[in-house]
């Protein structure tokens, strides 16, 4: 399952130009490593501020509540939510 966080603008930069873990960006290290996640820019290359400030995780197992709670705790993430799959109609 793919969860999409957005980030504020200067963690969102933070995470664009340094690498994990940053000492800035230490509870969203800590969240990933718990969940055993990586987090990847989902408009990568992209010279936009608001698009730039959007990033994907894919959860494999464990509980997306959790995850999501976990997430939402941290200050400098703006927005958490569960990207529901692509049905055909």
């Amino acid at each position: 399952m793919d969860v999409i966080l957005q980030l504020n603008t200067e963690a969102a930069n933070i995470l664009q130009f340094e690498s994990l873990p940053d000492s800035k960006l230490v509870a969203l290290s800590d969240v990933l490593v718990k969940h055993g996640v990586a987090i990847r820019p989902q408009h990568p290359n992209i010279d936009d501020d608001e698009l730039s400030r959007f990033f994907i995780v894919q959860l494999i197992d464990g509980d997306v509540g959790v995850f999501l709670e976990d997430l939402r705790s941290i200050d400098y993430v703006t927005a958490v939510y569960e990207k529901q799959k692509a049905e055909l109609p």
